[in-house]
Order: C-alpha cells, then sequence, then structure tokens
C-alpha cells in the first residue's frame, strides 16, 4: 500500500478500468467502501483498453490526487 500523505476528505481518487472480465464490479465495490470510510472523497474513473499502448494515466494527471489502477483479471 502506498503511504498516505494526509487525510483523503475531499481529495479525488482517480480509478482506471482495464475493460477485463468483473473489473467493473470490482472498481465499484473498492469506490464504495472509499465512500463509506471517507464521505468527502471525489471519483473520476476512465477505461482503457487492456491491449493499448496508450498511457491512460495522463487523461488523469492533475485531475486526481490518487489513483487506483485495475490490473489483471
Amino acid at each position: 500500500m502506498a503511504l498516505r500523505h494526509g487525510p483523503l476528505d475531499g481529495k479525488s481518487i482517480g480509478f482506471i478500468d482495464n475493460m477485463k472480465p468483473n473489473v467493473q464490479p470490482f472498481l465499484q465495490h473498492i469506490e464504495q467502501m472509499m465512500r463509506t470510510q471517507f464521505p468527502g472523497i471525489r471519483t473520476q474513473t476512465v477505461r482503457k483498453n487492456f491491449t493499448s499502448s496508450k498511457l491512460i494515466a495522463n487523461e488523469l494527471e492533475g485531475k486526481v490526487d490518487y489513483l487506483v489502477n485495475a490490473w489483471g483479471d
């Protein structure tokens, strides 16, 4: 786990959906857990084709404070 740099209230969390089977329910579950524990967070999700070479994290650069990246199946 990455070190936390202060409270999450008011912070923005980015999620990268790699479009693999079951990733949407998994990320939704993680997001709901985070919202329950930290109700003041904002979230944003981007989807990327797992075969794409495009660095999708660039789409969230400067828009989120923390990032959750789905990796694997």
